[in-house]
């Protein structure tokens, strides 16, 4: 059994001749962040606070929503 296969390959795009970015440009526009308000939960005499917040609101979609403080479920008292 013989396969043969054909193909043609696109020439590359020449690289550009001056540089995309210059000393002097600015920085570009942060993009709209999306945000809810902030949470604030008790849960008998303790209270927790949100903090990773803009102007006291929430940032959907930020990694930084998880809980880096915890309870331990066996000893309650213990972080």
């Amino acid at each position: 059994m013989v396969v043969l296969a054909s193909s043609q390959t696109l020439a590359p795009k020449p690289l550009p001749k001056e540089p995309l970015e210059k000393y002097d440009n600015p920085p570009p526009l942060s993009p709209a962040v999306a945000t809810s308000p902030g949470l604030i939960f008790q849960f008998g005499p303790y209270t927790s606070y949100q903090v990773n917040v803009v102007n006291g609101n929430n940032i959907v979609g930020d990694a930084a929503n998880e809980p880096s403080i915890c309870v331990d479920p066996i000893n309650r008292n213990k972080m």
